[in-house]
């Protein structure tokens, strides 16, 4: 059983995103995976209405649950599900502080742009993490660096990782995702970037697609590699012909 808890104090961030790519990542695995949205925006399910009427498969079970009794529904989940992607959204909330409070609830994952307004936010997140610890042992708290530049002469996600290590209750992912435009369409299409960029190379021809390496399918399959100590091996993993590291740390 894994339940992984996506959220953070700042909208605007990538939680949704992450929660759905991740989700059907671990469909595509073989796992009966719940992506439980208690976010009161519904980005999650509403993308994952959308995807059931394209008729894409596999698609994860997405249920929408509110209020302060959140974390008794996540203990009663756990035990129907093999994987729990929660996308708690972007505010203190008390869908969020219910589920960190939930002890089936292990790891916190908060996603940040590498700039000014989101690491002002982690002050927040650091006190609500050190609070939900007193009621949850278990919890672990990290940071995602999402969205993030990558120029090599842009030094903000080096900088951001640097401030954020004054954070006693919050870790940093090895994993970075940088700002790549297969997200944009991949979303736009109701797919997971494995899905969309495994179709593009698939259009392409021959020439073009030895020559293509899908950084962001790459980037995701580390992190999902990371939180779920599973390397991914969809389909699109028979592509990553180039070791990728982000440039701007490179």
């Amino acid at each position: 059983m894994s339940v992984i808890l996506i959220g953070g104090e700042k909208g605007g961030t990538g939680k949704s995103t992450i929660a759905t790519n991740l989700s059907i990542m671990s469909c595509l695995m073989g796992h009966d995976v719940l992506l439980l949205d208690t976010d009161k925006q519904g980005s999650s399910s509403k993308f994952v209405s959308h995807r059931n009427e394209t008729g894409l498969k596999p698609t994860p079970t997405c249920v929408q649950i509110r209020g302060k009794y959140l974390h008794k529904e996540i203990e009663d989940l756990n035990n129907r599900y093999e994987v729990i992607v929660i996308d708690a959204g972007g505010q203190d909330s008390i869908e969020l502080r219910a589920a960190m409070a939930s002890p089936s609830v292990t790891r916190l994952y908060t996603p940040l742009q590498p700039s000014e307004f989101d690491l002002n936010t982690l002050a927040t997140m650091d006190d609500l993490v050190c609070t939900a610890q007193s009621f949850n042992h278990n919890l672990e708290a990290f940071i995602i660096f999402n969205q993030s530049p990558t120029h090599s002469k842009i030094y903000s996600l080096s900088e951001a990782q640097e401030f954020s290590k004054d954070y006693e209750n919050l870790k940093i992912c090895n994993s970075i995702i940088s700002h790549r435009v297969p997200f944009q369409y991949a979303t736009s299409h109701y797919m997971s970037v494995v899905e969309f960029e495994l179709d593009r190379i698939k259009s392409m021809p021959a020439w073009q697609a030895k020559r293509y390496v899908p950084k962001a399918s790459i980037e995701l399959s580390a992190l999902y590699e990371e939180i779920f100590s599973e390397k991914f091996t969809g389909e699109i993993t028979n592509f990553f012909n180039v070791s990728v590291v982000p440039e701007e740390v490179a």
